[in-house]
């Protein structure tokens, strides 16, 4: 399920702990050079984006980096689903 940060206690009320919520984060550095690119805000807006992005960091949310490459992204996905499941066994 692909959520917002604003659902997310929502989501963790209806599937409890079948749910794994996975926060993704990327470096202030690539955000801003992602964000830029997209052209579709301006650096005021970028910059307020950085600061929401900093200070949301939920107790109970896996962090996975998202500087990399789609593939390593991926990779540490399945890593953490694979925990989840041997948790579930």
């Amino acid at each position: 399920m692909n959520g917002s940060r604003a659902h997310l206690a929502q989501a963790k009320a209806r599937y409890a702990s079948a749910l794994l919520p996975v926060c993704l984060q990327v470096s202030r550095t690539f955000c801003r050079e992602r964000l830029q690119a997209r052209g579709r805000e301006n650096g005021v807006e970028i910059a307020a984006r950085l600061e929401r992005a900093a200070r949301y960091t939920p107790a109970d949310c896996h962090t996975l980096n998202n500087d990399g490459s789609l593939l390593q992204s991926v990779d540490q996905l399945l890593t953490l689903m694979g925990r989840k499941e041997r948790s579930h066994a």
